[in-house]
């Protein structure tokens, strides 16, 4: 396995003493009108946010970053004025300035609603990716109506399904950018004798850049916004089953097609015989980072990039995944439209980890009021910090503290009565003083006793961390 690279000061001072950082005057090339519009507004003097979002009085410093793939709050009705109860709903195309956002994406695509800014560029602090609120929501509401065209209200559980699955799709599209740099950082980590994102990041003239053109694609480019839309379509679907698999698959491939040239041709490195396709775009990626035309399978930082690109079926289960998702910086961008109500908060986990079981157990929780009250007990066990159970909850909350099975080892269950159904959620403090949300499950009998009798032969080290705390030792 490729030893894996921490991201942190001293990788960033190593690349400036080594001079890999992508400089300034990269992307002045005129007649790449396309190139411009979609990274080199990074470049510039108002480096926050693309052109079209400037005059939103966008405040980033309000908006940190936070690490890793974010766990989302449940959406909540939308009370309009002069009206005492909510009702749940899409926001409306004024809303969310759909012309607006069409037109952006018709020039820069998927990156029109959200972007991965390089840590190869000053400042490498403010690296990560960022996903704005109403271009979650403008996916959600492009797939509901092509999943189903003939409803004008949809359910709440529907209209929830179809934000997280349109972030799920935004997200892993800016995570491939990410898995390309960190491609790219492996190989001149190992060889410091060339720059080689920083000279693919281009435009370059004369050879292979990000922007140049490609044989898989049919002459068409961008190369690596194919790579990324498909990848993100294919994460997406690999979580889903039945019909819904299929419903969702077509959908955000007609998301694609109103996408320009790159970005809309994924189909062709997916498909049915999609994993020689995907195999093929990816060797062909290595070789534009690297400036070469000819496919040297047995070149050392062509494997190392491999290695990185494509592990796993399609490149999907691979450890980039498991080890770098929750250290990423990541943020939603909240541009404040419609007054906020449709804000895409994230879960708030105070000082627990979450182990990766426990992350998908939560995404896929209903009804929505489990994800609700799980946030509100989290909030309440914060105050109780030096217990060595979860803290304790008020019965009127639906929320009752039942004393560890293995008290020594500090695990604790918690029942929650969401939307009167009740689920268990299971948190173990180690002896390092990690304390990790480890699993959560409807009620069902026979279930609680196999977990319970799981939980208690699993350590601290069989565990898979998806998200740490910031001050969590193990991060």
């Amino acid at each position: 396995m490729v030893q894996r690279i921490d991201l942190t000061g001293e990788v960033f001072q190593i690349l400036r003493d080594r001079n890999l950082m992508i400089d300034k005057t990269q992307g002045s090339v005129d007649e790449q009108s396309s190139w411009k519009e979609t990274k080199q507004w990074m470049l510039q003097d108002w480096p926050d946010v693309p052109p079209q979002w400037a005059d939103d009085d966008i405040n980033i410093d309000d908006q940190p970053h936070g690490r890793g793939y974010p766990l989302l709050l449940p959406i909540q009705p939308i009370i309009g004025e002069g009206e005492t109860e909510g009702s749940f709903r899409f926001p409306t195309e004024e809303e969310m300035g759909v012309p607006m956002i069409e037109k952006s994406i018709k020039e820069q695509g998927t990156d029109a609603l959200a972007w991965y800014r390089p840590f190869h560029m000053d400042p490498p602090e403010s690296w990560g990716i960022t996903i704005l609120d109403r271009g979650i929501w403008y996916v959600a509401w492009k797939l509901a109506t092509e999943m189903a065209p003939f409803y004008t209200r949809y359910s709440g559980d529907y209209i929830q399904r179809c934000r997280d699955i349109a972030f799920d799709f935004l997200y892993h599209h800016e995570m491939f950018h990410f898995k390309v740099e960190l491609a790219a950082t492996i190989m001149e980590m190992n060889d410091s004798s060339e720059s080689i994102y920083a000279r693919y990041w281009g435009p370059y003239q004369g050879g292979e850049w990000f922007g140049s053109q490609s044989e898989i694609l049919g002459g068409n480019a961008p190369l690596e916004e194919a790579l990324a839309n498909s990848y993100a379509r294919d994460k997406v679907v690999s979580e889903l089953s039945g019909e819904e698999k299929e419903e969702v698959r077509r959908a955000i491939t007609q998301f694609m097609k109103t996408q320009p040239e790159g970005y809309k041709h994924a189909s062709k490195v997916t498909g049915k015989t999609g994993h020689q396709k995907w195999k093929q775009g990816v060797s062909e990626l290595i070789g534009k980072l690297l400036n070469e035309e000819e496919d040297h399978n047995f070149s050392p930082q062509r494997i190392l990039a491999m290695h990185v690109l494509f592990d796993g079926v399609y490149g999907k289960e691979d450890w980039i995944e498991e080890y770098y998702a929750g250290i990423i910086p990541f943020r939603i961008l909240d541009t404040g439209f419609a007054q906020g109500r449709f804000a895409a908060r994230r879960l708030y986990l105070a000082d627990f980890c979450i182990s990766k079981t426990c992350h998908g157990e939560y995404k896929k929780a209903k009804p929505r009021e489990v994800q609700t009250d799980l946030q509100k007990a989290i909030i309440e066990w914060e105050k109780d910090q030096f217990a060595s159970t979860l803290g304790k909850r008020r019965p009127t909350t639906g929320f009752k503290l039942k004393g560890g099975w293995n008290k020594h080892r500090g695990v604790s269950e918690v029942k929650l009565k969401g939307g009167g159904v009740q689920w268990r959620v299971y948190h173990e403090k180690f002896g390092n003083g990690e304390r990790i949300l480890l699993r959560m499950h409807k009620k069902t009998p026979g279930k609680q006793d196999t977990i319970i009798d799981n939980l208690k032969n699993k350590r601290i080290d069989d565990w898979r961390i998806f998200n740490h705390h910031d001050d969590c030792d193990e991060s």
